[in-house]
């Protein structure tokens, strides 16, 4: 009897402890997929290992865990029972299902679970039950192409405000004309704004910079800029240097996750001089660190026009000189990109960074694969199973298919 409670504590103390391991990997931005792969799975091990414990004995957030994981394995669990969790509100149990539906593979719920949806329940999701779309988008849905284009241009005419998860679901599909890019570009609601940019940089690449360059100069609010800024990253054009460097300098507390964005090596001279900035030297050097996995010396500041914290002398900066050394012989290298000291072009993405995963990995890739596939990786943060199973449906499509025609015609 007490062997088993021991056995049990230690299951659910682990559990916990591989709980904030994992939300601690995924700040890191880049990770082996590999030691992603073996937490989670021992996470689950250890939550099947918990089946039998009393639920007094466990941690409320371990607690939901066991009895979301009991209610998937159970041959009954269908579509209305999905429901039911987020009808009942409880945050736990909500976040416990969004969390086993991402990392169990898709063979357990092809096996054990029964989830069919009707046209009206689709249509159900889509308008009504956004956040019930958090946890069915591990599924394999299909949905049916009339549907996401009926509710494309309900969202770009304001009948509904859907989640960002929802905008790039119906932005991630072939049939998207101008138009809709046009009007997704400038809409109000930020969630359709930011799935048009990335499906337009795809597809309507020209049209698409300069919406964005639009966009960035005509809002105030820093959070959508910072946003527009990565999005600007992602694109590759040389003429956000000056923006970000300017953005970055007034806000470096936002300037790591802009940086990370910065992957084309023509960017690295962004990152050199904001290292040679007292308030962003810290950020542009984590950023360094992330894109090139190159360790700088330091040497003391002795002066910094930009400094407004009169830290001239008191700091010490990575060094420039052997940055610059190191960012030419990166330029020298085959590949336009650079993540994690791997250069790479779009076209071999997914075979050079094979192995590694993490947010900005997931970006890294985003116009690598297909389109709906490189929605997802932008919307959400992927498990270990998730991400692979999207890296390895990677479809290579010949540049004619990547044009958008005028007017009401459609992405081939």
């Amino acid at each position: 009897m007490f062997d088993l409670v021991a056995r049990a504590n230690i299951h659910h103390q682990q559990t916990v402890k591989l709980l904030k391991q994992r939300d601690r990997v995924h700040t890191t931005f880049v990770y082996q997929q590999e030691r992603m792969a073996t937490l989670e799975q021992n996470f689950i091990a250890h939550i099947y290992a918990l089946l039998d414990a009393e639920e007094e004995t466990l941690k409320p957030e371990v607690a939901a865990v066991v009895a979301i994981f009991k209610m998937i394995i159970e041959q009954s669990f269908t579509a209305d029972r999905i429901a039911a969790v987020y009808q009942q509100n409880k945050s736990d149990e909500i976040k416990s299902l969004e969390l086993l539906c991402s990392l169990l593979p898709k063979l357990a719920f092809d096996k054990n679970l029964s989830v069919t949806f009707e046209q009206a329940d689709l249509e159900d999701l889509l308008y009504r039950e956004n956040q019930l779309f958090e946890v069915l988008q591990y599924f394999d849905i299909v949905w049916p192409s009339e549907l996401l284009q009926v509710a494309r241009k309900s969202a770009l005419v304001g009948q509904f405000i859907p989640y960002l998860n929802i905008a790039c679901l119906l932005f991630g599909q072939d049939k998207v004309t101008t138009l809709e890019l046009a009007q997704g570009y400038c809409h109000a609601q930020f969630s359709l704004a930011i799935a048009s940019f990335i499906k337009g940089l795809q597809v309507d690449k020209s049209n698409a910079q300069n919406a964005l360059f639009n966009r960035f100069a005509k809002t105030s609010v820093v959070s959508e800029k910072a946003l527009l800024l990565e999005i600007a990253g992602l694109s590759g054009d040389v003429r956000w240097t000056e923006p970000c460097l300017i953005f970055c300098k007034e806000n470096p507390d936002l300037a790591f996750n802009i940086l990370s964005h910065f992957q084309d090596k023509t960017f690295l001279k962004i990152i050199i001089d904001l290292m040679s900035v007292a308030q962003t030297t810290d950020a542009a050097y984590k950023a360094w660190l992330l894109l090139t996995a190159s360790e700088l010396l330091k040497k003391p500041q002795l002066q910094d026009i930009d400094n407004k914290h009169n830290q001239a002398g008191e700091v010490n900066l990575p060094n420039d000189n052997q940055a610059e050394l190191i960012r030419q012989h990166l330029m020298q290298q085959t590949g336009s990109k650079v993540l994690a000291g791997i250069s790479f072009d779009e076209s071999n993405a997914v075979q050079k960074l094979v192995g590694l995963q993490g947010r900005a990995v997931q970006r890294a890739l985003l116009f690598s694969l297909k389109m709906n596939d490189g929605m997802s990786l932008y919307c959400r943060q992927l498990s270990s199973i998730a991400f692979l199973d999207k890296v390895t449906s990677v479809s290579h499509g010949s540049t004619d298919t990547n044009k958008v025609a005028s007017g009401a015609e459609y992405v081939a």
